[in-house]
């Protein structure tokens, strides 16, 4: 994935998991959703309402997604303050970005449901082909999706590089190895693409 502009500072929407997001909204995951126990992993965001193709399904708001560097992201785990619950949502609600205009390699942790979007090697969200900054990110359905499924990206488009990983192993290795994991899938993956075509 791939920044901020200067705006107004308002407060953060932060999403309470089971609480129905009904009205649109311009930023964030701007279609009807609501965040229930998913059976891929823990939470999950689901559509309450049939979303079509092509349709935008998230915005990012620097309102509603706190944007670090890799060298705040560690020294935040590292902090004597930041207690084991925080620094498990930071590792595991976080995604990695790759910001060439500004930061470099950045983490973002989205507080407006998005940070409860699992992993799916067949994902039903993909992202937008005409993204130049963090302020143009969005995700949209990479297909018809029907009301009450799971709301999924592929992990593997994130970039996450060798020095987010390295933070990872050191204060979260459970996702470190979860990310190594959907890289390897993912090679395998095309590997055995490339043979059927051969």
């Amino acid at each position: 994935k791939k920044g901020k502009k200067k705006k107004p500072s308002r407060p953060r929407h932060k999403h309470t998991p089971g609480r129905r997001e009904r009205a649109p909204r311009e930023m964030g995951i701007v279609v009807p959703f609501e965040v229930r126990d998913s059976g891929i992993h823990g939470k999950g965001v689901f559509a309450t309402e049939d979303i079509s193709k092509g349709t935008v399904v998230w915005r990012y708001s620097e309102d509603t997604c706190k944007v670090m560097t890799v060298a705040e992201l560690k020294q935040t785990l590292e902090s004597p303050s930041c207690t084991d619950d925080q620094r498990r949502d930071l590792c595991w609600h976080g995604y990695g970005y790759l910001d060439d205009a500004q930061r470099g390699h950045l983490w973002l942790i989205p507080t407006d449901g998005n940070e409860f979007t699992n992993h799916s090697t067949t994902p039903n969200l993909t992202w937008g082909d005409d993204i130049e900054s963090l302020q143009q990110e969005y995700s949209l359905a990479a297909r018809d999706i029907a009301a009450g499924e799971e709301l999924v990206e592929d992990y593997t488009l994130y970039g996450i590089t060798d020095e987010i990983l390295a933070v990872l192993r050191q204060h979260c290795p459970e996702r470190a190895q979860f990310e190594v994991d959907c890289r390897d899938a993912k090679k395998r993956e095309q590997q055995e693409q490339q043979v059927h075509q051969g």
